[in-house]
């Protein structure tokens, strides 16, 4: 994750909702080993639970704005949701909108609050997202940063272009997939799915087995949802979206990797 980025430059997405028009401010995002958790009575060194860190997105700060819609606005969204755990994704564009394989900042995380301010005359909102929801589907993996393998754009037909070197080599360590399904033109079913290849060529990629949302009717868009492969599973070196579409003629959305 090299380079540098201003806030423009970074995306709110929630449960297949783009909140980036409404998103002011996020973080802090964390991976934190605390020390000192467990202990008994009697040891003479207190102690942590190794290789597992509490990872955290903090607050997103959002804009209240006057017209809302479920399509478009966060106060239709996330009022009411406390104790709700969110599917997350925030893509950090690099010196320009977020593009395939930049760093995307996700997770399941627990809405803990809604909370309303009146700052000099703008009202806006904090939505704290507390720290990785143990009931979500990522409960082998520790880590939150990953690859975007598609920004968030309308797509009518299967990916036949190349993809990104994610991390420079192979891996058998396995990996989490997370989407986000915005919209969708046509009635019947999209799949999204990522892709491997040892060779960044077209004719190389296959599925990553698992690596699938499975098919998901037109009436449950919008959707999001995290798919955790084996923590041993073997990963090739390049990887890509894809898409199958049935009935459906568009699908607009957003996928990402995290490689164990």
């Amino acid at each position: 994750m090299t380079g540098r980025t201003v806030k423009k430059h970074i995306r709110a997405y929630i449960d297949g909702y783009d909140l980036s028009s409404d998103a002011m401010a996020a973080g802090p995002l964390s991976t934190v080993f605390p020390a000192d958790q467990v202990a008994a009575w009697d040891w003479e060194v207190k102690g942590g639970l190794p290789g597992i860190p509490e990872i955290s997105m903090g607050t997103l700060n959002t804009i209240l704005r006057t017209v809302e819609t479920a399509a478009n606005g966060g106060h239709d969204i996330l009022p009411g949701g406390n104790g709700t755990s969110r599917v997350v994704m925030l893509p950090v564009g690099m010196r320009a909108a977020p593009a395939q394989g930049d760093p995307v900042f996700m997770g399941y995380f627990e809405q803990a609050g809604y909370v309303s301010n009146m700052e000099e005359g703008l009202l806006t909102v904090s939505v704290p997202l507390d720290k990785w929801s143990l009931d979500g589907s990522i409960s082998s993996y520790w880590k939150a940063w990953g690859s975007l393998l598609h920004a968030k754009a309308a797509k009518t037909a299967v990916n036949t272009a190349v993809g990104i070197d994610d991390k420079g080599a192979a891996s058998a360590a396995g990996g989490w997939m997370e989407y986000q399904i915005f919209a969708v033109s046509g009635t019947g079913t999209v799949t999204i799915k990522v892709q491997e290849a040892d060779t960044n060529e077209n004719a190389s990629f296959g599925d990553v087995s698992g690596a699938t949302s499975g098919a998901l009717a037109h009436t449950a868009i919008p959707a999001a949802g995290i798919v955790q492969l084996s923590t041993t599973a073997a990963i090739k070196r390049y990887l890509r979206w894809q898409i199958e579409l049935s009935g459906i003629t568009s699908v607009t959305f957003a996928l990402a990797f995290v490689r164990g």
